[in-house]
């Protein structure tokens, strides 16, 4: 296939995975052009220096008008007010898909906002390589510039709309495919519940115990004890605050139900230290449980436990 035969995608919102997901789209080489489009100017500068489309635009709907598909990596206000600028241009039969949004709010705003004749799915790329957050509507961030590599073993979780063509389905399972993700199936509600566990819960606790300990009357002298263990332990924090800030809200039902069952677990082992008791193996099964989860993930392909779903594998019309 030439260059004039593959199609043309678009990635609109060129933060760090947007900017990362635009040079793996390239790297695939699936497509003629990836086109790139930010409204934050210093944003869009950064991605062109980057160089991680082959062409930049000055406004989404250029974009939009051009690509077989479409990728909004934009989270809140702005992903609903571009995914609604971007409706009217969009070719029939393309596809759009969210990144950073949360897939219940996501369809939400894509049921408001795109035409009968586009198929939309919530695409959720969970890195496996990343510094920083992991996704479901958190706002993945990482150290340095966009890298390709970050998609490189990740889980490529997928909500379609009940209204999405089968073949916009298989077509953008491919595409995770390509990049070298597996393909991961999940309602748009339950993404968000596990997503909220998952990927948010660990930046919050790590943001708990910084208030804890530098709310304390004498943390400027018990700061010099706080060494390697606790710089890793609240990491998290560095990255993407603005998008963590959001989520926090965002996703707040079912964070909500996670900081419950942490609450229990919590005071399960509060109780036990008060009343003089040892917490017997409460590392040795934690660290078992952790060494089984590595173990099962790093699994070649095709031999992995992880439930999926097969999409049809028929051949996308652009």
């Amino acid at each position: 296939m030439t260059e004039l035969e593959r199609p043309t995608a678009a990635v609109l919102g060129l933060g760090a995975i947007g900017g990362s997901l635009a040079l793996a789209l390239r790297q695939t080489q699936s497509f003629g052009t990836v086109i790139g489009w930010d409204p934050d100017f210093d944003a869009a500068r950064a991605a062109q220096r980057h160089k991680v489309a082959d062409r930049f635009v000055n406004a989404c709907p250029d974009a939009a008008r051009q690509s077989a598909i479409v990728f909004v990596a934009l989270r809140g206000e702005a992903f609903v007010e571009t995914l609604t600028v971007i409706g009217p241009h969009l070719r029939p039969g393309a596809v759009a898909c969210s990144l950073l949004e949360p897939h219940e709010s996501a369809h939400t705003a894509a049921t408001r906002a795109l035409p009968g004749n586009v198929s939309f799915l919530a695409v959720d790329a969970v890195s496996w390589n990343g510094d920083g957050p992991g996704a479901a509507g958190t706002g993945r961030t990482v150290a340095g510039a966009p890298s390709a590599d970050l998609f490189r073993n990740g889980v490529w979780c997928v909500s379609p709309s009940p209204a999405a063509h089968a073949d916009a389905v298989a077509y953008v399972i491919q595409i995770g495919e390509r990049m070298g993700m597996q393909a991961f199936f999940a309602g748009p509600r339950e993404h968000d519940g596990l997503a909220a566990g998952l990927q948010q819960l660990p930046g919050v606790l790590a943001a708990a115990l910084l208030h804890v300990a530098t709310r304390q009357p004498s943390w400027r002298e018990l700061s010099r004890l706080a060494g390697a263990e606790f710089r890793e332990a609240t990491t998290p924090v560095e990255a993407g605050e603005v998008e963590r800030q959001a989520a926090l809200s965002g996703n707040r039902e079912h964070l909500v139900r996670w900081l419950e069952q942490l609450e229990a677990e919590l005071t399960r082992l509060r109780g036990t230290l008060a009343d003089g008791r040892d917490a017997d193996d409460y590392f040795v099964t934690a660290s078992a449980a952790r060494a089984k989860w590595l173990a099962e993930r790093n699994l070649p392909p095709g031999t992995t436990e992880l439930p999926r779903a097969e999409a049809p594998r028929r051949r996308f019309p652009f």
